[in-house]
């Protein structure tokens, strides 16, 4: 198994890039759960922020 921070490291240093981690925390872990409400509209606002945010600095 690896660590998350080796995996950090590793994929930084192949790919030249800054890597980020960001985890989301889950209403229900259950087996065959859907994804809830809360986390839809927190993936929702991740995707525009990153969407308008990415290339700024290009």
């Amino acid at each position: 198994r690896l660590s998350l921070r080796f995996l950090g490291s590793y994929l930084e240093k192949e790919t030249q890039a800054k890597i980020y981690l960001l985890g989301i925390q889950p209403k229900s872990i259950k087996l065959g759960e859907k994804l809830s409400l809360e986390v839809k509209k927190t993936l929702s606002g991740l995707a525009d922020f990153f969407q308008k945010n990415t290339f700024e600095n290009e």
